[in-house]
């Protein structure tokens, strides 16, 4: 099968960088966590309530939002370092994840 490699004179958000997408990897589920963060923070002054949803819960859908990013990047524009920069990422979320909630005891799992 030919593979088909993107071209190397791209600009932005479609260049074929690891830098590019450990930056996306990283920046991505952080900008969700916050907008669920704010979401969760708006109903619960509604509802007269300290918080709907534990912050495990928020970081896991942040970085769930990351397979969206990473599946992007390889499948429909093939660009594999970039890739590799959005999975690096998800594995440092992922060990952050279990460093944090579960080593530390942290109760807010989910």
């Amino acid at each position: 099968m030919n593979q088909i490699a993107p071209p190397k004179n791209q600009k932005g958000l479609k260049k074929d960088d690891f830098k590019l997408g450990l930056s996306l990897g990283l920046l991505v589920p952080a900008f969700i966590f916050a907008i669920i963060y704010a979401i969760d923070h708006y109903f619960a002054i509604r509802l007269d309530k300290e918080f709907i949803m534990k912050d495990g819960t928020k970081l896991v859908i942040g970085v769930g939002i990351n397979v969206l990013t990473f599946r992007y990047y390889m499948i429909k524009l093939r660009m594999e370092q970039t890739g590799k920069g959005v999975l690096a990422a998800t594995f440092i979320y992922a060990i952050f994840y279990m460093i944090y909630f579960i080593m530390l005891d942290n109760v807010n799992l989910f």
